[in-house]
């Protein structure tokens, strides 16, 4: 009866077992009777080529969804990272998806304030979010970990050098945010019903195909319910919405 399923896995395209490689694994699983929607996180730059691209667009269960890891908008931040790939493969990796499926929602990661990091480099990672404009981004300040190459680096930030970055990236990305939401208001998307429903209101919560997450008004469907949603609302982290019919 399960109607999603998630991959998880630390560089999870990168999968080969027995002769099938990740794209390989999607179609089998893509093929299981019921299945309504498949998603994986978190795949890596350098794995993310024309075949899996191909494979989010194709395969009927496979969500128009993708979480790609960027870390830093600089390409000598990334080195020291030790993270191979340039800032113009990236866009080339984000291309290869919306070339595809142009409403495909792509969330990512980022660290700010890694040892180094100059005003130079940071704005770079702004403009690389404003530019690529990322439906979700996890964002976080550098923190040194014993042990890493990186806790030995020189150049530590302060802390509130670090603050204030992180503040401004997530301003930067909450209006990028609040205009991708705004465009969705008054279109039909699929909701896969999660929970949380209130009897006394008879409201519901669950996400979209592209992994939005939506509170249904007036739904009395049970966790696990395919339901069509009208999205009335852009909230600053969520949608709201009512049904219009049931899939």
């Amino acid at each position: 009866g399960t109607r999603e399923i998630c991959l998880l896995g630390q560089n999870v395209n990168s999968y080969k077992a027995n002769g099938v490689d990740f794209v390989e694994l999607l179609e089998k699983l893509d093929e299981l009777e019921g299945l309504e929607r498949l998603r994986f996180t978190s795949p890596h730059p350098k794995d993310f080529n024309e075949k899996l691209a191909d494979a989010i667009a194709s395969l009927p269960s496979l969500c128009e969804q993708l979480h790609l890891p960027l870390q830093s908008g600089s390409d000598r931040i990334l080195r020291k990272m030790r993270r191979w790939y340039k800032m113009e493969t990236f866009y080339q990796k984000v291309s290869m998806l919306r070339d595809r499926l142009p409403g495909a929602t792509l969330s990512t990661d980022l660290i700010v304030g890694f040892p180094g990091e100059t005003n130079e480099d940071f704005e770079m990672t702004i403009e690389a979010v404003r530019r690529i404009r990322f439906d979700l981004i996890y964002s976080f300040k550098y923190s040194p970990r014993p042990g890493t190459r990186a806790a030995d680096f020189p150049g530590h930030l302060s802390e509130s050098v670090k603050s204030e970055r992180l503040k401004v990236l997530i301003e930067t990305q909450e209006k990028i945010v609040q205009e991708k939401f705004q465009e969705l208001v008054g279109t039909e998307q699929e909701v896969l019903i999660e929970g949380n429903h209130h009897r006394k209101t008879n409201s519901a919560s669950g996400r979209t195909r592209g992994n939005h997450p939506v509170s249904i008004k007036n739904s009395t469907k049970n966790s696990g319910d395919l339901l069509s949603v009208l999205i009335t609302k852009a909230n600053q982290n969520s949608l709201e919405g009512i049904p219009s019919s049931v899939i």
